[in-house]
């Protein structure tokens, strides 16, 4: 008998902890979760943006006949949006900086918010740019 239940507590021993479980379970729910939130919001700031730069390079596309300087403005917007990414890209590679990289986000934000506001002249999207 002293066999037997010496496997029966190397069973119990062998399962998973059903809270540690549960718990890592929320966490990559919640996880997941703030991930689709973040890209929605992105997503939506990056369609307003393109909306607005669109209505006004179509007006003053038309006024342009050259088809090299029509070649020229549309670059204008494309280099736009390249830097407006760039600006994402530092902020949100500053998260994975342990420490230093909280305290470089304080930074960052304002000026984030100058540099989308020095290429748009929106305070509504330098707004959206500082948090």
């Amino acid at each position: 008998m002293d066999a037997i239940s010496a496997n029966a507590d190397l069973e119990v021993d062998n399962k998973p902890d059903t809270l540690t479980s549960r718990l890592w379970f929320q966490l990559l729910v919640l996880s997941l979760a703030s991930f689709c939130v973040m890209t929605i919001i992105v997503c939506g700031t990056t369609y307003i943006i393109l909306r607005k730069e669109y209505q006004g390079v179509r007006k003053e596309l038309d006024k342009i006949t050259n088809p090299d300087e029509r070649r020229a403005f549309l670059w204008k917007p494309a280099l736009k949006l390249m830097s407006s990414v760039a600006i994402d890209i530092v902020g949100s590679a500053l998260t994975f900086i342990p420490v230093v990289g909280t305290l470089a986000q304080f930074a960052w934000a304002p000026l984030s918010a100058l540099l989308i506001f020095l290429l748009y002249r929106d305070v509504t999207l330098s707004s959206v740019g500082f948090f």
